[in-house]
């Protein structure tokens, strides 16, 4: 360091035309051909080269103002405030949902120490850039670990006390980071969703098909959905901490139809989720979805279990047990918390009578109709997004909503 050097650092900064260039678009609307020619020759020649001298400058001067005792409480608690607000031009350097508090993280406001760690972070980040060779972001890291809770020998004890400190805090906030990340991902996935079922654009796969990247969208949304009726429900109670306020702001603010898309994806999921049990559920020889097969197909508003018997060549008992399944009497483990896709007709619960529920026709309709996956789900866009009803299944769809 020079202490007899009179610097004049002003010139090497940024000049107006030559920020409004680097600004771009709508900011450069006013500077012709000659001005960005200039502009972008000075920022080349001039203004980058200077970029060490300025950053060893305020090195130094911190430096001194340290070692002179002046960076004190007692001289400049003003500057520090000032500091911790300073702005870092989020909209210059990423995409400013960066750090929207939805995209962020939990429990912490991108304000305050936040905002000035970050600051400096994004700072040092862009300046990498300038690198012809890859940059270690890990020593860069650790370097910057140790500037911030490096102790004298003397003082290792502390040192290991404060780093262990921070470690453990960073850990933690990684935790948290990368949960919400997840949260934020289904919730995207929930948009995709949502956006294809307004524009009508799935196809019959996406309920009565196995495809691997279905069920895997299937469970992000499920989980979504999940979120936000807990979120909501809270919020009913006035118990939803600050995070899932957050969340369930953002999935209101994402989503067209919230409470809509919440209830076709759980639609999906369940048409899914009742057309897989019938595959894999059976009574003796009996299949269930023969069974639903013949329910479906029959004429009338309920069909007894005589009709069932005649169609299927099978036994009360078969009959029963599988009709108790598919509605509400169920006994199988794995059909006792699912919706009722019949319901038994008439007072008396121990007759042989039903009549398909709506999230029963829904689900017969996608599985025995002509294309019917196709157009259930085309139908499902078309309820979310407030189109005219045009075929029973609409109103069927809008009440199996509420049925599960």
């Amino acid at each position: 360091m020079d202490l007899e050097e009179d610097r004049n650092i002003q010139s090497s900064h940024i000049y107006k035309n030559e920020r409004k260039f680097l600004a771009g678009l709508p900011h450069s609307d006013d500077l012709d051909s000659e001005k960005k020619n200039k502009a972008r020759r000075n920022i080349i020649n001039k203004r980058l080269p200077s970029l060490p001298q300025r950053i060893q400058a305020l090195v130094d001067d911190i430096a001194l103002l340290d070692a002179g005792g002046f960076l004190d409480s007692e001289y400049g608690s003003e500057e520090w405030e000032e500091l911790l607000n300073i702005e870092p031009r989020l909209h210059l350097e990423r995409d400013s949902e960066f750090v929207e508090p939805h995209t962020w993280m939990p429990n912490t406001k991108f304000d305050h120490e936040v905002r000035l760690g970050y600051t400096i972070g994004q700072m040092l980040r862009s300046l990498t850039f300038l690198s012809d060779t890859n940059v270690s972001y890990d020593e860069l890291g650790w370097g910057f670990t140790i500037g911030m809770f490096g102790e004298p020998r003397s003082n290792f004890k502390k040192e290991k006390r404060n780093m262990a400190s921070y470690l453990d805090y960073i850990q933690n906030k990684f935790e948290d980071k990368n949960e919400y990340a997840s949260e934020i991902n289904d919730v995207i996935e929930m948009k995709s969703v949502e956006e294809e079922l307004s524009q009508s654009s799935i196809n019959e796969r996406h309920i009565l098909g196995n495809h691997n990247g279905m069920r895997e969208r299937s469970q992000k949304a499920r989980r979504a959905v999940q979120k936000y009726k807990q979120a909501d429900s809270d919020s009913v109670g006035h118990k939803t901490n600050d995070h899932d306020l957050e969340y369930l702001r953002f999935l209101e603010e994402i989503l067209t139809h919230p409470e809509e898309i919440v209830g076709a994806v759980e639609l999906i999921n369940q048409i899914r989720d009742s057309i897989k049990l019938m595959n894999n559920s059976q009574s003796g020889q009996l299949f269930a979805k023969e069974v639903f097969q013949v329910v479906w197909n029959t004429d009338s508003r309920y069909i007894r279990r005589n009709k069932i018997k005649s169609e299927c060549n099978a036994s009360k008992k078969q009959v029963t047990e599988i009709m108790n399944n598919l509605g509400s009497d169920s006994s199988s483990d794995k059909w006792i918390n699912e919706p009722p896709l019949v319901k038994r007709e008439g007072n008396n619960r121990v007759g042989g009578k039903w009549s398909l529920t709506d999230l029963g026709y829904v689900v017969g309709y996608a599985m025995f109709e002509e294309n019917g996956g196709e157009f259930v789900n085309r139908a499902i866009g078309q309820v979310i997004t407030d189109q005219p009803d045009q075929h029973e299944i609409h109103n069927r769809i809008f009440d199996a909503i509420f049925e599960i």
